[in-house]
């Protein structure tokens, strides 16, 4: 018997061909064409136009063999230990085949999967589904690579299991375990007929099970976590509700209520006292459509569809109202919000004969464009190229439509700059993982995998340089991370919970320099809540702890760090020093019934506790004021106010009320094309003090007056595109997905580009004309880790050398906050702790000017606004709020449940239920108000980390110290007059003179104490030499951690150069933590220098070492940094001598 089948589903193509009980199986991934059995077979692609058969390409081919492999004639108590010899509601429990003379009681099939990665690799991946006779399936099993607990970095091949299901005579699931590897060779037992059912029988035993039990209907009434935790659930009936009462293993009950058509329609959170916490009512149309959702204190969420079932708008007190039109075609034609329709505008969308999006119209910002691939080519039918405010990306495409080659070019952020263009090589395999990626600069970066398909390492090459930067990962049979070595020595290891699967233990080290960066254990309540952790390094330890209110909101959070100076040899004893300081910090937070904030202390004055400089910003006092015509529209936090666009974006922030002015000062709109500008609302006012033609578009232009004041800019997609106060101006453009591609800051011109997530460019301020050119950031990623950055600059010619030492590791907890991060030689670079929010608690930042910008989460800290951008949105981490509403608000909403992908959509709603998450009606929350337990990983939805492993910058100064002091009492400028004076020509400047135009070009802050150096950026630094000489110096190298030997190396290659540099040296704290010019001359001009340091003659000099003698420092480890500078003669001299 020969059975044929040719079906279609979505863009897939399958071809079956049956033959008795093989199966041989050919998908066509590639919309091209496919070999099945010898014989050509033409695909169809999205459009149903032919592509063609002829040359066919087997672009991805596995087979299915499908056997009876066990065939049983025991009664089904041997398997399931239950007899199923009885009549079940006129249901036969015997079938009697017409080739067999006896009725067979059970049965079980196999399904045998191979899986060819690519054309020329000969190995397969193998996977075994095991099912039974009513098609129920009890466990997978897959080839995998496991650790071998125990080992230092031995693995195992075999197969990983997934958890196996038990049934009760009733068919209904009784248990499920968890997963299990299994080291022998499934598919040879199971072809044996004496080892089927012995392996059956092992690999369905339950391991950590979870077990249910049901009542008379079938309702699952007790949930038995592995664990021993219990989880209840009551069913009841009122006003022809059904209810729901569900109790969690801490007593807390979250009770649902339904309509007969399944709709929930209430939600209520209680306590175990029955107190009610919080509560959401539904209303939804005779479809099902949901109409109105009403929180603890009746805000409305309103929803409208048309005929044909369409969401037309969406309407939230604190975002304003959303609205979609439609073509006759059914395609979204138009889609307008609150603020457009203000404007009398909307964003238009444009469709080609084949229904793709080819133009997005923006009434103010630039238009998008997209270009499809021709047919018949590679990439037909995809995005070959798009257009949109950042410039322009073009892509290109393998056989199976895979991204081969992406070049993009970015604008910069002034229009006289040349963009900047890169190009990005990809190969992947027919299982769509990466193999390599090729950068701008030439690196390749290849990536490796072990026998079970998961990454293992990653590695770059350029040139004859290698750089390993992943040497191996490790997992166990869940496919959790176990192990990580970095490319610099570094380990890290994972340990979980056994029954519940949360992490529980990280502890990172560097065991050939006997040094724990981490050793972090965290401890959980029933229901998964981080109740704290301890963290004994040693050099440091660190804990916190937290509580929470029965909603499992964070209302408490307390930490204590020690520092200490010397080394603990063995972290899981106590230090056997004293620590050198000890910092406390506690933060108690409030909120009403829907969610809001209402109180948040934070206190560093603490018994016990040693309080720093940077403590101080830990310490105020926030009670939080709600505009009562709005849901969660904030107003007010201790003193800093706010005001919001229609679509409650934050326009302005500022200490202190606004003025009656200012309250009724809006937003000024430039529109270029008319040549007018326009204001949303205005009583008498008087224009706004720029000329308005010089005004971007949306620009809110108001008069501080006086205090910190900030204004915000939103673009029609309510992306922030402006940020602007007293210090900084930033100007921010996004791609056409969102995703932020430029951040531009005027007043020091510095600039960052964003390719991607894993390429960036750089115009750092102290550095505007770099021999290399611009500055990159290469970070590489493993799944959503962001694991190394690699820094190096554009036109390097080659050079391999910063590369070589500029490659830093990060060391994540479980949050994917970037706690630990090492160097290439796999010593401390950084080390940060957080408050829950992500204000920075302890940082022991980098000596030198590598920045690394990414902290809390993973996330970039923007170091001009202290905003981390997320993606969707920006997070102000002391107010613990976001900056706008939630932009997946309309994704919470239900669809109506006319067929089962609705009803299984409405069952894994975003943000872990949807609108049905009471947190998510409040569209400003960071994390469901707990963000020790959640994430959200780009701005759009909570996700629970405790049971995954996804895996800034305070008041830094110019040379990357991380120190507020550096130069407190004026080594700096005393380093560099003391430069200038070595090589100017105008003649000797004394301090004070050097001081005195330092001011006027406001260098330095000379307020409360001469020579207080307060710059933001390196480039003021810098700029000092201009001002005192008739030179210019740029930034050349840092040495970071070198003896004087290696520097005297170095010394003697910058001396047979024909350019001229000079030396600041960075000592160390224990001598005085001074900035120093290298010698007397200030400029290299004796090869045959001692080395020695010389001390300058501040008021420091009266606690220094007793072995400091004649201000002269003969330490050889007295040196953290050097930091080289070149030096030029400009054309004019800035200033006169007075």
């Amino acid at each position: 018997m020969k059975t044929s089948y040719l079906f279609k589903h979505s863009a897939y193509l399958f071809s079956r061909t049956a033959i008795e009980a093989e199966i041989l199986f050919a998908v066509c991934l590639s919309k091209k064409q496919a070999l099945t059995g010898g014989k050509s077979l033409a695909c169809e692609d999205k459009c149903s136009k032919k592509i063609g058969a002829e040359s066919a390409v087997l672009n991805f081919v596995f087979f299915i063999l499908i056997k009876n492999k066990i065939e049983q004639s025991a009664k089904r108590n041997s398997l399931l230990k239950k007899t199923t010899d009885r009549t079940f509601e006129n249901r036969r429990s015997r079938y009697k085949e017409p080739s067999k003379n006896k009725a067979e009681a059970y049965r079980v099939y196999v399904e045998h999967l191979f899986l060819r990665s690519d054309a020329g690799d000969a190995r397969i991946f193998s996977k075994e589904v095991i099912h039974d006779g009513l098609g129920r399936i009890n466990y997978t099993a897959k080839e995998g690579e496991v650790y071998i607990e125990g080992t230092a970095d031995s693995t195992q091949t075999g197969w990983n299991v997934s958890g196996a299901v038990y049934y009760d005579e009733d068919g209904r699931k009784k248990g499920e375990g968890q997963p299990v590897f299994y080291g022998g060779d499934i598919q040879n037992e199971l072809s044996g007929s004496s080892s089927q059912i012995l392996l059956y029988e092992k690999l369905n035993e339950l391991k950590h099970p979870t077990s249910y039990e049901y009542d008379g209907l079938g309702r699952v009434i007790k949930t038995t976590l592995p664990d021993g935790n219990i989880q209840r659930n009551e069913y009841s009936i009122d006003s022809s509700l059904q209810i729901t009462k569900t109790t969690d293993p801490l007593e807390n009950v979250n009770i649902s209520k339904k309509d007969i058509r399944g709709n929930i329609k209430e939600v209520e959170r209680r306590d175990k006292n029955n107190t009610l916490l919080t509560k959401a009512k539904y209303e939804y149309s005779v479809l099902g459509e949901m109409l109105r959702a009403y929180d603890a204190k009746d805000n409305l969420l309103a929803v409208n569809y048309d005929m044909l079932g369409r969401r037309i708008s969406l309407e939230s007190l604190d975002m304003g109202r959303k609205e979609w039109n439609y073509d006759d075609k059914g395609r979204l034609e138009y889609e307008s919000d609150s603020v457009l329709r203000s404007k009398l505008a909307s964003i238009k969308y444009e469709y080609d004969g084949l229904d793709r999006i080819i133009k997005i119209d923006y009434p103010f910002s630039e238009d998008v464009e997209y270009e499809y691939g021709p047919p018949g080519d590679k990439g037909a039918g995809e995005i070959i190229r798009k257009k949109d405010e950042t410039g322009e990306t073009m892509y290109s495409y393998g056989l199976l439509n895979e991204v081969k080659t992406e070049t993009r070019t970015i604008k910069r952020g002034r229009d006289f700059q040349k963009p900047v263009t890169a190009v990005f090589n990809y190969e992947a395999d027919y299982l769509g993982r990466m193999q390599s990626i090729s950068y701008p600069d030439g690196e390749v970066l290849t990536y490796s995998y072990d026998k079970g398909g998961q990454l293992k390492g990653v590695i770059g090459k350029k040139g004859i340089e290698t750089y390993r930067y992943v040497d191996n990962i490790l997992y166990d049979e869940h496919s959790q991370r176990v192990y990580i070595k970095y490319g610099n020595g570094v380990e890290t290891r994972y340990n979980y919970d056994p029954a519940r699967r949360w992490l529980k233990d990280i502890k990172t080290e560097n065991k050939d320099k006997n040094l724990v960066f981490q050793k972090i254990n965290y401890n959980f309540d029933a229901v998964g809540n981080v109740e704290g952790y301890i963290n004994t390094a040693s050099k440091y330890e660190t804990s916190q702890s937290y509580s929470y209110d029965n909603l499992y909101q964070l209302i408490k959070a307390e930490g204590t760090h020690k520092q200490y100076g010397g080394i603990n040899p063995n972290p899981d004893n106590p230090h056997p020093s004293n620590p050198l300081h000890t910092n406390k910090y506690r933060q108690t937070f409030a909120f009403d019934i829907i969610g809001n904030m209402t109180n948040k202390i934070s206190t560093t004055n603490i018994e016990g506790g040693s309080i720093s400089s940077d403590d101080t910003k830990l310490n105020y006092e926030l009670d939080y004021e709600y505009d009562n015509k709005y849901a969660h529209r904030l107003i007010r936090a201790g003193n800093r106010y706010y005001r919001y666009d229609a679509n409650g974006n934050i326009t302005a922030e500022k200490d202190g009320p606004f003025t009656e002015k200012e309250d009724f000062t809006f937003t000024y709109s430039y529109f270029a094309e008319h040549d007018v500008y326009g204001v949303d609302y205005g009583f008498d006012l008087e224009p706004p003090e720029d000329d308005p033609a010089n005004l971007e578009v949306g620009t809110t232009s108001t008069t501080p007056t006086g205090g910190y004041r900030r204004d915000y800019t939103w673009n029609e997609r309510n992306l922030l595109i402006k940020s602007d106060d007293k210090l900084n101006t930033v100007i921010y453009r996004y791609g056409d997905d969102g995703q932020r591609a430029l951040k531009f800051t005027q007043q020091s011109n510095s600039e960052t580009l964003y390719f991607n997530n894993f390429y960036s460019v750089h115009q750092v301020a102290h550095e505007p004309n770099h021999e290399h050119g611009l500055r990159v950031s290469k970070h590489i990623f493993v799944g959503n880790s962001r694991l190394v950055t690699a820094m190096t600059h554009a036109d390097n010619n080659g050079d391999t050398t910063e590369q070589n030492e500029k490659r830093y590791y990060y060391h994540a907890d479980h949050l994917q906050s970037a706690q630990f991060i090492t160097d290439v030689r796999g010593e401390q670079y950084e080390h940060i702790e957080y408050t829950p929010y992500g204000e920075l608690w302890i940082e022991e930042t980098a000596p030198g000017i590598d920045k690394l910008p990414f902290r809390f989460t993973g996330k970039e800290l923007d170091e001009e606004t202290g905003l981390y951008y997320y993606g969707a949105r920006y997070l102000d981490p002391k107010y613990s709020r976001w900056l706008s509403g939630d932009p997946a608000l309309n994704d919470y909403i239900p669809q109506a449940p006319v067929n089962d992908e609705a009803k299984k959509h409405n069952e894994n709603l975003p943000g872990m239920g949807g609108v049905f998450n009471v947190v998510n009606l409040h569209v400003y929350h960071y994390a469901g108000n707990n963000p020790v337990k959640y994430t959200d990983p780009d701005g759009e939805k909570i996700l629970d980390v405790s049971t995954t492993l996804v895996q800034e910058n305070g008041e830094e100064d110019p040379l990357g110290k991380g120190n507020t002091t550096i130069a407190s009492h004026g080594c700096v400028l005393t380093a560099y007059t003391r430069i200038a004076n070595a090589i100017s020509a105008i003649g000797e400047r004394t301090l004070q003179n050097a001081n005195s135009l330092a001011l006027k070009k406001d260098i330095y802050d000379g307020n409360n104490k001469n020579l207080i150096f307060n710059s933001p950026t390196a480039s003021k630094l810098v700029n000092s030499i201009s001002i005192l000489s008739e030179y210019k110096m740029s930034f050349y190298k840092s040495l970071n951690n070198i003896s004087l030997n290696e520097y005297g190396s170095e010394l003697e290659k910058l001396s047979k150069s024909e350019d001229l540099y000079a030396i600041t040296i960075r000592v160390s704290n224990k001598y005085g933590g001074h900035t120093v010019n290298m010698n007397s001359d200030g400029i290299i001009v004796d090869t045959e220098d001692n080395y020695t340091i010389k001390i300058n003659n501040t008021s420091e000099k009266g606690y220094l070492p007793s072995t400091v003698v004649n201000d002269i420092i003969t330490d050889s480890s007295a040196i953290i940094r050097i930091d080289i500078f070149k030096i030029e003669k400009v054309k004019t001299v800035p200033f006169l001598p007075e």
